[in-house]
């Protein structure tokens, strides 16, 4: 299944094939063009507002306008870029700050929107078709004040999971948000969020005090402890590298 990378990179890098590679910004209005090979700065893609999270399908790439900071225009887009001719054809509409993507086994993209840093609207998951940019469903969450993030989906592009303090699993084809977590936060405070691809084996990280060395914790798929060790300070992203 190509379409489902086995090696999860952190967000804001996207491999287009080896001498290609997209760098988002959230501090410039546009897409750094990359050489993956020797690290070089090739071109960019003007994209008039800043960028994150970035996920490819079928030679198109879509990137989440996530932040609104600095900026007058509203961050609820996902921009698609033509990966052949690095240029912006098209864009999505979806909810306030999309901060996370994934794209599942039937090349529908999933978008997690946070609803903004103010809470200026209920946050939401969307299910894009991406063949003809419709929305399949939007999900609402129920309380303007929470805070959903870290989107991620296992290995068959069947089951996602999310962070909203606690962590949360549903099916792609559920036709409701999930109400009880597979994973309780039981103190902990969780940043980063990955879900092996091989065995599904979900992986969590405590940044702590952002001072300090975190934690990693690891759990079986259906949310049982299986242990824990310190990392580094501020672990923010997992990689699974088959």
């Amino acid at each position: 299944q190509g379409k489902i990378s086995q090696l999860t990179s952190p967000r804001f890098f996207l491999k287009i094939n080896d001498q290609k590679a997209y760098v988002s910004d959230l501090a410039s209005n546009s897409l750094s063009i990359v050489n993956p090979e020797n690290y070089e700065v090739v071109g960019g893609i003007p994209v008039n507002r800043s960028t994150e999270s970035m996920v490819l399908v079928e030679g198109k790439a879509y990137v989440a306008h996530w932040s609104g900071y600095l900026q007058a225009i509203k961050n609820n887009q996902v921009l698609i870029i033509d990966t052949e001719t690095d240029a912006l054809i098209d864009s999505i509409e979806v909810g306030v700050e999309p901060n996370s993507m994934v794209v599942d086994k039937d090349d529908n993209l999933w978008v997690l929107c946070s609803g903004g840093f103010d809470n200026e609207e209920i946050p939401s998951l969307w299910k894009i078709n991406t063949q003809d940019k419709s929305v399949i469903k939007m999900y609402e969450f129920n309380d303007i004040n929470l805070s959903p993030s870290n989107l991620v989906i296992n290995g068959n592009g069947d089951e996602l999971f999310f962070l909203n303090n606690n962590v949360y699993k549903m099916l792609i084809d559920d036709e409701s948000l999930p109400v009880d977590p597979i994973i309780d936060q039981d103190g902990k405070f969780f940043y980063a969020l990955g879900v092996d691809p091989q065995n599904s084996e979900i992986f969590l990280s405590d940044a702590l005090d952002y001072t300090k060395n975190g934690l990693l914790y690891r759990y079986n798929e259906t949310g049982s402890l299986l242990n824990s060790l310190e990392v580094g300070i501020i672990p923010g992203a997992f990689g699974f590298n088959y």
